[in-house]
């Protein structure tokens, strides 16, 4: 079971970062509630699978398979996104092709308003809030399945609110 469980490369990421994590403990003095959050972190990454670094394997797959491969697994996520579901195949492609994976830790700040917009964010997991610096207590909680930072991306305009992370978001 040990060589098994040695041979998953997400397992042997997740504790080659926690070692890291170790080592680089005792040599700064970091202060507790920043070792938990990293840890937390990795945590994160290793419950979701995501421990090991997938784009180096796709990388070494021909460029036609690593684009079929990925096309697959994005559209998925571009699939079920409302703003899209009216253009065309050839523009989903486009858009799929050209995500970026990003993960934020809860209380990260995604979008702040005011500062220009040249990406919108597509929430797979997890969940934000959107506020106005005006009027934070009137805030909206975003899910799986929608998207931030289309209005400053379209409109050439600057962000018109913050968007922080409640969750861990993918």
């Amino acid at each position: 079971a040990n060589i098994l469980a040695n041979r998953d490369p997400a397992r042997m990421a997740f504790q080659k970062n926690i070692d890291q994590l170790k080592v680089f403990v005792r040599n700064r003095n970091l202060p507790i509630h920043l070792q938990h959050r990293i840890r937390d972190y990795y945590a994160y990454l290793w419950k979701k699978r995501l421990g090991y670094d997938e784009s180096s394997f796709l990388d070494r797959l021909p460029s036609g398979l690593k684009n079929d491969v990925e096309l697959y697994l994005k559209r998925q996520i571009v699939d079920k996104i409302p703003l899209f579901k009216e253009t065309g195949e050839d523009f989903l492609n486009a858009i799929a092709l050209n995500l970026k994976p990003a993960i934020y830790t809860p209380g990260d700040l995604i979008v702040r308003q005011g500062d220009d917009g040249h990406e919108m964010f597509l929430i797979v997991k997890g969940n934000v809030k959107v506020y106005k610096n005006e009027s934070p207590e009137s805030e909206l909680v975003l899910n799986e399945g929608s998207f931030v930072g289309e209005i400053a991306l379209l409109q050439n305009v600057p962000r018109n609110a913050n968007v922080q992370a409640n969750t861990y978001v993918d």
